[in-house]
């Protein structure tokens, strides 16, 4: 139970200052499950006493329907900032975002070369 509480914990304080969400593979499972994630979200950003609650305008399209305008804005800040943490380079983007979405970018790009 503690590791739940704990990832719980983790997950909603990333996003609780997450521009836009992008779930990973959302394109291969059903609006619902989407849906229940988005509770679950909810729930977590609640149990840390965050007021935001996030909805479908708030999550952006999967890993695999990003567009090469969002993989050049990634790589550009990683060629001008090569000393950036992910974190940081996430925070740079127009639509900010987290550290595990911006692996994802680049995972990626390295599948295009």
């Amino acid at each position: 139970m503690y590791n739940i509480k704990k990832s719980s914990y983790v997950l909603a304080s990333e996003i609780s200052c997450a521009g836009k969400i992008i779930l990973s593979h959302s394109d291969e499972v059903d609006e619902q499950k989407i849906k229940d994630t988005i509770d679950y979200i909810n729930l977590s950003l609640k149990d840390i006493g965050c007021k935001r609650q996030i909805g479908m305008s708030d999550i952006k399209k999967g890993i695999l329907n990003l567009t090469d305008e969002d993989l050049k804005e990634i790589a550009n800040l990683r060629e001008e900032n090569p000393e950036a943490t992910l974190e940081q380079l996430g925070a740079m983007l127009k639509n900010p975002i987290g550290k595990s979405s911006v692996s994802h970018r680049f995972k990626k790009i390295e599948e295009y070369l």
